[in-house]
């Protein structure tokens, strides 16, 4: 293989790598942008599950009590 030829191999397999690991981190980061959302998301269903949960229970017991 000749001198030229090696060094721009070398060089065009440097970027590429550059831009793979570039693609890779913007991933990455868009992956754990998308896992917060959805974990607040998450965090505010379980808090309106939580209050649908103790307003079913008082109705439960209201509902007792009136029988």
């Amino acid at each position: 293989m000749p001198v030229s030829f090696k060094t721009d191999f070398l060089q065009v397999l440097e970027e590429v790598t550059c831009f793979f690991n570039k693609a890779v981190d913007d991933a990455e980061y868009q992956g754990k942008d998308v896992m917060r959302m959805y974990s607040k998301e998450l965090e505010q269903t379980n808090v309106f599950c939580n209050y649908l949960s103790a307003l079913s229970d008082a109705l439960d017991i209201e509902v007792f009590v009136l029988h």
